[in-house]
């Protein structure tokens, strides 16, 4: 009896500490993401839905916007690209038990889908506490890209956004030439005397993990001399990086300037810019730039409530994103719930069905259709389910009958709004299922038009040429996506794809 006491008292004290760890992780929240109140603001870039009330929505959107306009001054843009489209924000509390959105215990995250990348912010807090460098640098990147479909030489497209994320916010200033003092140590340890090979270095799909980080901290310290660095041939009288891009956008080849020229923008050759770099960090003080941007004002945009039903529909989407699909079908089946004929909830849940019982699946994306027969997004949704269907056909009538329900939504879709680049992707997905290579390359040349600045079009291609058993052009995409992405299902795929094609 005494020892089976202890046991129990044993026992007891583990669950009691368990308990504790389990009220340490989930903080303050009381109420799944799915049962906060969010409201909805709509600002020049963002669309923003969240459950952090009114001021602190407020105060977020303000310093989106202030963040974004100092990416525009530091890449010297006068205007945001029109392939940079609009960033869906969605900001709430997820310390709740299993963290259904977490990635990587990361506060905030980009989810780069095509048309509408995604800023999500788990953790309530101001600016400076919950948005990581790494979200602030991935949004920077993608802004950058959405210049040209050409993509940037990799030091100045990963250097302008490490500078980017060191961007400062503080009321209604936007501070520019922080340091990140991780990248200046690094510097500092790097004893070899050239940048030549950081300037000419193509893709960093074979990197070790200490190598990317030494290529960043390079990348950051070269463009952070050449941006706020003393008066020289690339200071910022001279426009750099402005002058820079204009020149890497004229040329014709996609190897980018010639030798000379280049040296000429930058100011000197390998050796030259190593010794200007270690000056600029050996300086005791970095002057910073201080922008002041008026001409908008958030107090005067309104919020609106976003009912129950569109929220579930809004976090299941997000948990597909994320690969969660059991988590995004309880999602939807809640809003279906609180809206049972929901358009995208339908689909969504149709979208979950797929593998199990497409005939399910199809009735219930029919339904979708029959209730948003004008609506762009939904019957692009509808098009999708069918998408997915393709690959899980049993035969090739079926197979085929899938697909042309595919496109005849797609095309629907399209013929509501021609914008979409992601409809376009999936239509060039439908075309590779069935072999029709130059169709799906002439789409997917359409989607990367209208939407420069997503990988995912990038990715697609390489998935096209290997699909064609272009195993070297498929190796040289998917490199150049690995080498330019830092979520985790990009780099995934494109790993496949540096791989002999089946």
């Amino acid at each position: 009896m005494k020892t089976e006491s202890r046991r129990g008292l044993r026992l007891a004290m583990a669950w009691i500490a368990l308990a504790g760890l389990v009220a340490l992780g989930v903080g303050c929240a009381t109420a799944r993401p799915g049962r906060q109140s969010f409201l909805k603001i709509d600002t020049p870039h963002f669309e923003i839905v969240s459950a952090r009330g009114r001021e602190e929505t407020i105060a977020l959107a303000r310093s989106l916007e202030l963040f974004h306009a100092g990416c525009l001054a530091l890449f010297g843009l006068e205007t945001t690209p029109p392939g940079h489209g609009r960033t869906r924000v969605l900001a709430f509390d997820d310390r709740t038990l299993g963290r259904p959105f977490g990635v990587g215990g990361a506060a905030s995250y980009l989810v780069p889908t095509v048309d509408q990348a995604e800023l999500v912010f788990r953790v309530p807090g101001d600016w400076s506490e919950r948005t990581s460098r790494s979200l602030r640098a991935d949004y920077a990147r993608r802004l950058l890209r959405s210049v040209s479909p050409r993509r940037l030489p990799l030091w100045l497209e990963i250097g302008l956004a490490e500078v980017a994320s060191a961007i400062q916010i503080r009321g209604d200033e936007i501070r520019l030439g922080a340091v990140v003092e991780t990248h200046a140590a690094r510097i500092e340890d790097w004893r070899r005397s050239s940048f030549e090979g950081l300037l000419r270095t193509a893709h960093l799909a074979d990197a070790s993990a200490r190598e990317r980080a030494l290529f960043e901290a390079q990348a950051f310290s070269l463009v952070h001399a050449l941006v706020f660095g003393p008066s020289g041939p690339a200071s910022p009288d001279a426009g750099f990086p402005r002058a820079y891009l204009e020149a890497w956008h004229r040329t014709s080849s996609g190897s980018g300037l010639q030798a000379a020229q280049d040296r000429e923008l930058l100011g000197g050759d390998g050796e030259a810019l190593a010794d200007r770099v270690h000056a600029h960090l050996s300086r005791d003080r970095f002057p910073m730039r201080i922008l002041r941007p008026f001409g908008w004002e958030l107090d005067e945009l309104g919020l609106r409530p976003v009912p129950q039903g569109d929220v579930e529909v809004l976090l299941g989407e997000l948990a597909w994103a994320l690969g969660r699909e059991a988590e995004a079908g309880r999602a939807f089946e809640r809003a279906l719930r609180q809206a049972p004929d929901h358009p995208r909830a339908l689909t969504g849940l149709a979208r979950r069905r797929v593998g199990e019982d497409f005939e399910e699946a199809e009735r219930l994306a029919q339904r979708a259709a029959r209730a948003a027969e004008r609506d762009a997004r939904v019957r692009a949704l509808v098009g999708r389910v069918h998408l997915q269907g393709v690959a899980a056909a049993g035969d090739e009538a079926e197979r085929r009958r899938r697909a042309g329900e595919a496109r005849r939504h797609l095309r629907a879709s399209l013929t509501l709004d021609e914008s979409s680049a992601s409809v376009r992707l999936d239509l060039a997905k439908v075309a590779t299922h069935l072999q029709e290579w130059e169709e799906a390359e002439a789409w997917l040349q359409a989607a990367g038009r209208r939407r420069p600045g997503a990988l995912a079009v990038d990715l697609a291609l390489a998935r096209l040429q290997w699909s064609r058993g272009w195993d070297a052009a498929a190796r040289l995409q998917a490199r150049d996506v690995l080498s330019r992405t830092s979520w985790h299902p990009f780099a995934e795929e494109a790993r496949r794809y540096l791989q002999p094609a089946p």
